[in-house]
């Protein structure tokens, strides 16, 4: 994998993982009553090297449900700056940040399904977050985004080009779902902005450091988290899947047969769940995968 790298104020950084400074490209739905020069110093800590208060910084914005500062505290933890590093903790925040249209952080979602950093790597999921990834009018994330798309879209057309059509509809359904986040958080915004306000209190940490003093109550949307759907696949035809369900049944699986269209044609999308837990489906995957001698796929979704 050829990874280039370019200079943020001094620093090095890989191209293929986005780092870049957020206000070179990113889709902001912030009204919060934070100061605007606060994220601005933030990010100026964290380019100074100094990650500890940099970290607290973001944390600040990003329970505030800023998709700017998620990203960053997602990269803090995927780079081990400031926290120890851990792959989990980075996924979380790149979660809530994609979901709400941030472009570099549905890349770098996509980069952990690709390499299989948190669960065994699932191109079709990757393929879904770099296209939308890749969909942004931004130069800088576009061409990131483009390059990993196309490299993953070449690595899949020899042998899995199905794959290729199966993260196209998962992206769309992603797409859905994310302008459905997007007027949530806004909803959640404008009822924090027009709440009654208690008198700020001193905050620990960096507002001793002289920086922007502010106090900010969390304000992301309750319940947030995923179910997994194990899918079987996309099909042409009903009849195709006919013996599926009546196999399906008999041992007791929930399944769900959608007609979807993507790119123009007609697709049965066949899939049981949901589960709770990436274990139990990933327990699901495989004996439907011993059962119809295929390729199934877990793929997550918003509950």
């Amino acid at each position: 994998m050829k990874i280039r790298s370019f200079g943020v104020r001094g620093m090095n950084i890989s191209k293929t993982l986005l780092t870049i400074p957020a206000a070179l490209a990113l889709w902001v739905c912030f009204s919060v009553p934070a100061k605007a020069d606060y994220y601005d110093d933030a990010l100026l800590t964290y380019q100074h090297g100094e990650y500890l208060d940099a970290f607290v910084m973001f944390e600040k914005l990003a329970t505030q449900g800023d998709p700017r500062a998620q990203f960053w505290i997602g990269t803090m933890w995927y780079e081990g700056k400031g926290k120890p590093q851990n792959y989990r903790e980075a996924y979380r925040w790149y979660l809530r940040s994609a979901y709400l249209g941030n472009a570099n952080s549905q890349n770098n979602l996509g980069l952990i399904y690709e390499k299989g950093q948190i669960q065994p790597a699932n191109p079709v999921v990757a393929y879904a977050w770099f296209s939308l990834a890749a969909a942004h009018n931004d130069d800088e994330t576009n061409t990131v985004a483009h390059d990993n798309l196309n490299r993953l879209t070449d690595s899949l057309k020899a042998e899995h080009e199905n794959e290729i059509i199966e993260g196209q509809a998962l992206a769309q359904e992603y797409a859905a779902r994310i302008n459905t986040e997007k007027q949530a958080q806004r909803k959640i915004d404008l009822a924090a902005v027009s709440a009654p306000r208690l008198p700020p209190t001193p905050s620990p940490g960096v507002a001793e450091a002289g920086r922007h003093p502010v106090t900010l109550t969390p304000v992301l949307r309750r319940g947030f988290g995923e179910i997994y759907k194990v899918q079987i696949g996309l099909f042409g035809q009903a009849q195709n899947i006919k013996g599926m369900r009546a196999d399906l049944a008999k041992k007791g699986y929930r399944f769900e047969d959608k007609v979807i269209d993507v790119q123009g044609n007609s697709y049965h999308r066949f899939r049981i769940g949901p589960y709770t837990s990436l274990q139990s489906a990933q327990a699901a995957k495989q004996k439907v995968d011993r059962l119809f001698k295929l390729q199934s796929a877990v793929i997550p979704l918003l509950r």
